[in-house]
């Protein structure tokens, strides 16, 4: 009888661990999604930016030089 005691004591412990693990992975599962969309939208913003800072080059550089 108290091997078998022992033995479930054992496994309680692993799946209280095991939990302990999953808890912390679904934390930084949500930090990492949150972060990669902070991330995504800064990148879509620069690149919008970036994009309309060329346009507006080219066209002031196509009226301001003379052909």
């Amino acid at each position: 009888m108290e091997k078998s005691s022992k033995v479930v004591r054992e496994v309680k412990t692993e799946t209280s661990e095991n939990n302990k693990a999953t808890k912390h992975v679904r934390f930084y599962q949500r930090y990492i999604s949150q972060f990669i969309e902070i991330t995504v939208s800064m990148g879509v913003s620069v690149m919008a930016a970036g994009s309309a800072c060329f346009i507006l080059n080219v066209r002031a550089a196509l009226i301001g030089s003379p052909h």
